[in-house]
């Protein structure tokens, strides 16, 4: 149990600005501009040495955490199709991504089967419509000046389609063109990202949108 002593009450406001050594039971002394110190039960400690260390190790600890939710992302996480963003974060672009999905299981449209990665009720219905799928809250996408954008054989193929979308769904549930609007085709009500920041992108070749 940590037990301060002061004789005045300005030293008590002001104490942890200049904390004097000491050892209880001895008593701090402190003028009326309470710049001298207290007493701490226990072992010496000079409090003000203790913050300033507390301080750069808090720092030091904040900037591991922010490395640690960076992720770097290359052309091998755009192989099988949709980058699917659903964890809140950071992510880097590592290089150019000209995107042309080639998961196994593609039909000659390259539209996936229905999966739990790409379910078609939940907006996959017309093939791979993003590189990028942002479905989280508090996602920042640096691209880092590379390039996002389609690969001329899969823009003739995909005519619906947005580089990045803001959301698993470019439609709200029961909106949109037909197999969209439709309840039997679309039964997922699409999870939308807030608080996203997008920056230092070229955004390239597309069918559709850029951002969307």
């Amino acid at each position: 149990m940590v037990r301060l002593f002061c004789t005045c009450l300005a030293c008590t406001l002001l104490l942890p600005q200049a904390i004097v050594a000491a050892s209880y039971p001895n008593e701090a002394q402190c003028d009326s501009t309470g710049r001298r110190g207290s007493v701490v039960s226990g072992s010496m400690l000079q409090v003000g040495s203790v913050s300033r260390k507390t301080s750069l190790q808090l720092e030091e600890a904040s900037s591991a955490s922010e490395k640690a939710r960076v992720t770097m992302l290359d052309r091998s996480h755009f192989h099988r199709g949709t980058l699917r963003i659903r964890s809140s974060g950071t992510y880097r672009l590592a290089e150019d991504i000209t995107f042309s999905p080639n998961h196994p299981g593609r039909s000659w449209s390259r539209i996936p089967p229905d999966t739990a990665e790409y379910p078609q009720q939940g907006g996959y219905f017309l093939g791979f419509f993003a590189a990028v799928a942002i479905e989280a809250n508090n996602v920042e996408l640096d691209c880092q000046g590379h390039e996002i954008k389609m690969a001329p054989a899969f823009h003739k193929r995909q005519r619906f389609y947005s580089n990045i979308e803001l959301g698993s769904s470019p439609f709200p549930l029961g909106q949109g063109p037909p197999q969209f609007a439709s309840t039997h085709s679309t039964t997922m009500a699409p999870v939308v990202a807030n608080h996203t920041v997008i920056k230092n992108c070229r955004l390239g070749l597309s069918s559709h949108h850029s951002i969307h």
